[in-house]
């Protein structure tokens, strides 16, 4: 079932607090413990890649088709985009 947009509030808004509202469903049920190695197939920009790194302190191996999106997202710190055969992003916890 879809959730209609609140008149109140854009679009993008509404897409950001949904997406917010998923990693606090998905991540707990994952029981993600500190220094471990998750592996995320068709990360987009990496928000939730970046989520599990930061708070809690896994280590994630990010690929998407996009080499645009990885590369945007590797500017940040602890992170790094390679690119062999596929597009791939590294993310770690920062300190």
């Amino acid at each position: 079932m879809r959730a209609s947009v609140p008149p109140l509030i854009g679009r993008a808004a509404f897409e950001r607090s949904e997406r917010r509202r998923t990693t606090a469903l998905v991540c707990p049920k994952l029981r993600l413990r500190a220094g471990e190695i998750v592996v995320e197939a068709g990360c987009g920009w990496g928000a939730l890649a970046l989520h599990m790194a930061r708070h809690y302190g896994v280590r994630v191996k990010a690929f998407n088709v996009s080499r645009e999106q990885l590369v945007s997202r590797a500017r940040g710190p602890n992170m790094r985009a390679s690119h062999a055969r596929s597009n791939s992003l590294t993310i770690t916890a920062g300190t």
